[in-house]
């Protein structure tokens, strides 16, 4: 603020021209919208219709071969014959695709992320994100259901735990009740992750979706550009691929483990300031270490660790399970 009270009407008004001449204002007929087909895809583009979008800008995205067939005689039986519907999936498109949308509407059946092997929602994000596939400015839509008890009890629980886990270290959540519209994080009021994990469980219908938001949130910032390092250049190898006996492999343990002797520990006392590091590390059986100050059901429930593993690796664009040490010294290195 300090340094923008110093700059000149000139000087303002030509960095607005300049930025206007990149963003430039569009009109909803310029713009460009991809969305989840489903058997009815004619209900949502009558929407985007309403909002004078045109039909020749939309594109219905439907992987689901009978789906697909029931999709296509639907819009042919409709007042839009020539919507254009794909028989794929959208984050399968756009990676041999340079389209680019506006506007992304993502109606997902499942929840994220989801157990189901069918139901790639996590991933499907991941790709759009990491192919550039939303212009900038642009739109992402998105709704994931949240199973209820009686519908998979064991889904509702692994959720819970991972919501806990990423929950957690945030130093500030959402909050339904205060005027602020936030309130400060489990840590400032002295939880440790197992009373949080009780306090998300009796509450997963409104944690759920804070999780929602944070991890999109964290992907487009954080991770998403994580994904897009050039990881095959030899200086990545040099940097992040460390033994146990060299700097790094050293820091790897001190970071997320307190050692009263030689310090550390970063990422437990300061877990507000690292929080995705903490998730990360709590999620990770083995950096976790049975360290009290980690959620300890992560090393005693088999089904979770397999969540967690599932979920560790869905956020990497390659699906690999190894990559958490590499986005640890990803995110270690400029505090060094």
């Amino acid at each position: 603020m300090l340094v923008a009270k110093k700059l000149s009407d000139t000087t303002v008004e030509r960095w607005e021209s300049f930025y206007d001449s990149i963003v430039q204002s569009r009109s909803p007929e310029n713009l460009k919208v991809a969305y989840l087909s489903g058997p009815n895809p004619e209900n949502d583009l009558r929407v985007f219709c309403q909002a004078c979008v045109l039909p020749e800008n939309i594109w219905a995205f439907e992987s689901e071969n009978s789906t697909y067939s029931d999709a296509v005689v639907s819009a042919l039986n409709s007042e839009f014959p020539f919507i254009k519907i794909i028989n794929g999936g959208l984050d399968t498109f756009i990676e041999a695709s340079p389209q680019r949308f506006d506007v992304i509407y993502l109606d997902f059946c499942g929840p994220l992320p989801s157990r189901n092997k069918k139901q790639k929602t996590l991933t499907a994000l991941k790709r759009i994100l990491a192919r550039h596939a939303l212009n900038s400015p642009g739109v992402l839509i998105t709704n994931f259901s949240l199973p209820t008890i009686e519908q998979d009890e064991v889904g509702g629980s692994l959720l819970s735990k991972l919501v806990s886990c990423y929950l957690y270290p945030k130093e500030l959540l959402e909050d339904k009740d205060s005027q602020k519209g936030f309130f400060e994080g489990p840590v400032a009021h002295g939880l440790d992750p197992d009373e949080w994990f009780k306090e998300v469980s009796n509450d997963l219908n409104y944690y759920y979706g804070e999780f929602v938001t944070r991890l999109l949130i964290d992907h487009a910032s954080l991770i998403s550009t994580y994904n897009r390092f050039p990881k095959q250049h030899f200086l990545y190898k040099k940097f992040f691929n460390a033994d146990e006996n060299s700097l790094l492999g050293t820091l790897k343990k001190s970071y997320f483990h307190f050692d009263e002797e030689d310090g550390g520990g970063d990422v437990i006392v300061d877990s507000g300031q690292y929080p995705i590091l903490w998730t990360l590390a709590a999620l990770d059986k083995e950096l976790n270490g049975r360290d009290p100050n980690y959620p300890q059901f992560v090393n005693d429930d088999e089904e979770f660790t397999k969540f967690a593993e599932q979920f560790l690796s869905q956020l990497d664009v390659n699906g690999s399970k190894k990559r958490t040490d590499q986005f640890f010294f990803d995110n270690l290195l400029p505090a060094l």
